[in-house]
């Protein structure tokens, strides 16, 4: 039987359309904290979150990617599943490690246990989406996106408006990502769709040889995903230290707004990675140059228009959706929006190389990022305050866009 697979332009705006479900929910979740809690414990929260994030990605070694770009069924969907739920484990590991370590006050050590259920619920519906990416079944996936943000968001907002701590807005979330991951992904992983098969569970059979063969080939993606995750989060640990949960608070509203550009930037990268994975193994040049061009001419535009308006309105944004408070830092919103449009840029170019696979290059760039970025925050944050915080990570993802370039050419090229 012939399945005729969507298109890019259908695959484009169910991905936008679960995304920007999802993320206009967690900002929502960050406006409801911002309103009817404090900029601390907006603070508490973003902390909690932006440890316990890159613990599940780097237990997670990003196995929807290997998922979607296995194109020869190297691997069975029980031998991923089986990797996942060790990844899990790990990151319940680290979790617990920190929050009894003394690292983080006890407050942030008990949202970030709440949010680790949250966060073990999506990673199980990640794998799920992997499955049904590889078959370019995106319909299914943004309708998830979508229940997943409803249902989190409001569970957070109930919780929040009652408890008005950032412990309850875990709770909310936490509540809501588990149902979704039950009652909905798992009923329609298993049960199939039209275009995408059924998941069939073989027989368990044990053997370390598979998971030690998806180790090695997800480890370099995995910490890639890991450390991009980091360069985002780096800023957020020194200005916690230099200048205090509310100063982090009112940083992390401002940097949540860039999630608008993100939706659109995301939907396209994503989309275009089993696309790009096929032409490439096709050998089919041109045309990969073809597709990753215009994703990138997409990502570019949607950030320069994000520069703009926060020049052009950046204050009054602020004002309304925050306070006079956060207003007051406007040309760090500026500043956020030139880096998320480099962000925008890297992400496209980010999905090419993982589309062929370039692993271990994508792991040497990304620990030069980290440590540029870290340097940058470090000299900065201090002296120069919360400005310096997104100026760091601009300039780094400058250097960034350049060398995915000339790394994609010399691939197409060679």
């Amino acid at each position: 039987m012939t399945i005729h697979l969507p298109s890019l332009r259908v695959n484009a705006i169910w991905t936008m359309f679960g995304n920007g479900s999802f993320a206009v929910s967690q900002f929502g979740i960050i406006i409801c904290l911002a309103k009817f809690s404090s900029l601390e414990q907006l603070g508490l929260f973003a902390l909690a979150l932006s440890i316990v994030s890159p613990a599940f990605i780097l237990a997670n070694m990003q196995l929807r990617a290997l998922q979607t770009t296995d194109m020869t069924n190297e691997f069975r969907f029980s031998d991923y599943l089986k990797f996942r739920i060790v990844g899990v484990l790990s990151a319940w590991f680290i979790g617990i490690c920190i929050a009894s370590s003394g690292l983080v006050s006890a407050p942030a050590g008990k949202v970030m246990l709440v949010l680790a259920v949250a966060k073990s619920a999506e990673s199980f519906s990640d794998l799920l989406y992997g499955h049904l990416q590889k078959h370019e079944s995106m319909r299914e996936i943004g309708i998830s996106r979508a229940i997943y943000g409803a249902a989190g968001f409001l569970g957070a907002v109930l919780f929040v408006v009652t408890l008005k701590t950032a412990e309850g807005a875990a709770y909310g979330l936490a509540i809501g990502w588990v149902a979704v991951a039950l009652f909905y992904d798992m009923p329609k992983a298993f049960l199939g769709t039209s275009r995408c098969p059924a998941i069939v569970l073989e027989k368990p059979v044990f053997s370390m040889f598979p998971l030690q063969t998806i180790f090695k080939l997800a480890l370099p993606l995995g910490l890639v995903l890991f450390l991009n995750v980091m360069h985002q989060n780096i800023p957020r640990y020194i200005i916690e230290y230099a200048l205090g949960s509310s100063a982090l608070g009112v940083y992390a509203a401002i940097a949540s707004i860039s999630l608008a550009g993100s939706t659109i930037v995301n939907a396209v990268a994503q989309t275009t990675v089993p696309r790009l994975a096929s032409l490439y193994h096709d050998r089919n040049y041109l045309s990969f140059q073809t597709l990753l061009r215009n994703s990138v001419r997409v990502a570019s535009v949607v950030g320069v228009v994000g520069v703009l308006i926060a020049i052009a309105a950046g204050r009054p944004i602020l004002e309304v959706i925050y306070s006079d408070i956060v207003a007051q830092h406007e040309i760090v919103f500026i500043a956020s929006m030139v880096g998320a449009a480099f962000l925008f840029v890297n992400s496209c170019l980010g999905s090419a190389v993982t589309a062929v696979r370039s692993f271990n290059f994508q792991l040497t760039l990304a620990v030069k990022i980290t440590v540029l970025i870290s340097i940058l925050g470090l000299l900065g944050v201090p002296r120069f305050g919360l400005v310096a915080a997104p100026c760091s990570i601009a300039l780094a993802l400058v250097y960034k866009s350049y060398a995915l370039r000339k790394h994609i050419d010399g691939l197409l090229h060679d």
